[in-house]
C-alpha cells in the first residue's frame, strides 16, 4: 500500500492527486480564457455597426425618386412632367390651347393610334394623289383629243375648198384669161400647203397622244406589278413567277378564257384571285388522289389486336396442316377460317 501510494508520477503528483484535481476541475465553474473574453468583447463591436446599418436602411427610401431624376432619365424637361397622388408620372399636354395631363400608358396608346391614323392618312393621300394625277392625265388627253378633232375639222374645210379647183379647165382658162388662171393656181397652191401643214400637225398630235397613253399604261402596269409583288413575295423569284403564271394561264384556259383575256389581265387583285383559284383546285385534286390511294391501300392492323392474333393463329394451324397432314389439324384450320 505504501509502495503504491508513494510511487511518484511525472511532475511529483500521485495518481490519486491527479484524479482529485480532475474531479475538482469538473465541479468548479469554468472561467473563460482570455481569447474567448476578447472574442466576446469584440462581438458587441461587430453587432453595433449592423444595428446602425439596419437603422440607416430603415430611414432610406430606395423606391422613391426625384422628379428631376426621372426627367433626366427620360431626356425630358422637368417642367413637362408631374406626379399624381399614387406616385405615377404624368405628362403635361396642351391640345388646342387646353392644358391636360396623361399617363405614360395613355400616351403610348395615343402614339400608336396616331401612327395608325397617320398611316391611313398617308395611304389615302397617296390614293388621292394617284387619282388626281390620273384625272389630270385624262383631262389633258381629252383636251388634246378635242384639239385634234378641231384640227381635223379645219383640214376638212381646206379639203373641200381644194375640191372646188378640181373642176376647172386650166388649159381653157389660161387661153381665155391667163391672169385669172395664175391667180387661182396661186390660191390652190396656198390651200395645198395649209392642208399639208394641218395634216402634219394632226399626225404629230396623235403621236403625242399615243406616247402619253403608252407612258400611262407602262406606269399603271408597273404599279400593278409592284402591288402584286407586295401581296405575293414568292413571285420575287423569276422561276416561281414564270411557273405559276403558266399554271394560271392553263387553269383559266380550261375554264373558257381566251389568250386575249389572259393577256389583258393586268389588275393585281384579279391576278391574285386567279392564283388562289388555281392553287385551290390543285390542292383539291391532290387531296382526291391521296384519298383514293388511302381507300385502295390495305387495312392496317395494330400490333396485338384481335385480327392480328386470329391471323397468326390461322397461320400456325395452316403450318401444322402442311407439316403433319393430320385430320384434326385440317378440321381446326377449316373451323378457324370459317369454311365449315
Amino acid at each position: 500500500m505504501e509502495t503504491e501510494s508513494s510511487t511518484p508520477e511525472t511532475g511529483g503528483e500521485s495518481t490519486l492527486d491527479r484524479l482529485e484535481a480532475l474531479l475538482s476541475a469538473d465541479d468548479a465553474p469554468q472561467e473563460p480564457s482570455e481569447p474567448q473574453q476578447e472574442a466576446q468583447a469584440d462581438e458587441p463591436a461587430t453587432d453595433e455597426p449592423e444595428k446602425v446599418d439596419a437603422e440607416d436602411k430603415g430611414d432610406e427610401t430606395p423606391n422613391e425618386y426625384q422628379l428631376a431624376d426621372v426627367a433626366k432619365l427620360l431626356g425630358a424637361d422637368e417642367s413637362s412632367l408631374d406626379v399624381d397622388e399614387d406616385g405615377a408620372v404624368l405628362i403635361k399636354t396642351k391640345v388646342d390651347g387646353q392644358e391636360g395631363k396623361v399617363k405614360f400608358a395613355d400616351l403610348i396608346k395615343s402614339y400608336q393610334l396616331q401612327g395608325h391614323v397617320d398611316k391611313q392618312v398617308r395611304e389615302a393621300a397617296e390614293v388621292r394623289k394617284q387619282a388626281q394625277e390620273y384625272a389630270q392625265a385624262v383631262q389633258q388627253q381629252t383636251q388634246v383629243q378635242q384639239a385634234v378633232v378641231g384640227k381635223i375639222a379645219e383640214a376638212k374645210v381646206i379639203e373641200n375648198q381644194l375640191a372646188q379647183y378640181q373642176g376647172i379647165n386650166w388649159a381653157a382658162l389660161e387661153d381665155s384669161d391667163p391672169v385669172q388662171a395664175m391667180r387661182l393656181q396661186r390660191q390652190m397652191g396656198e390651200l395645198k400647203q395649209a392642208y399639208q401643214a394641218k395634216v402634219q400637225d394632226i399626225n404629230q398630235t396623235q403621236s403625242h397622244i399615243q406616247q402619253q397613253q403608252s407612258q400611262q399604261t407602262a406606269a399603271s402596269l408597273e404599279s400593278e406589278r409592284q402591288a402584286l409583288l407586295n401581296a405575293c413575295p414568292e413571285w420575287g423569284s423569276e422561276a416561281v413567277a414564270t411557273k405559276e403564271k403558266q399554271q394560271i394561264a392553263a387553269d383559266l384556259k380550261a375554264r373558257g378564257y381566251t389568250d386575249r383575256d389572259i393577256q389583258g389581265l393586268s389588275d393585281h387583285k384579279a391576278v391574285l384571285l386567279a392564283r388562289d383559284a388555281m392553287l385551290y383546285r390543285q390542292g383539291k385534286a391532290a387531296s382526291n388522289v391521296a384519298e383514293k390511294q388511302i381507300r385502295a391501300a390495305p387495312k392496317i392492323i395494330k400490333p396485338g389486336s384481335t385480327a392480328s392474333r386470329n391471323t397468326n393463329h390461322i397461320q400456325k394451324i395452316h403450318q401444322e396442316v402442311r407439316r403433319t397432314g393430320s385430320r384434326q389439324s385440317t378440321i381446326d384450320y377449316l373451323l378457324a377460317t370459317g369454311k365449315v
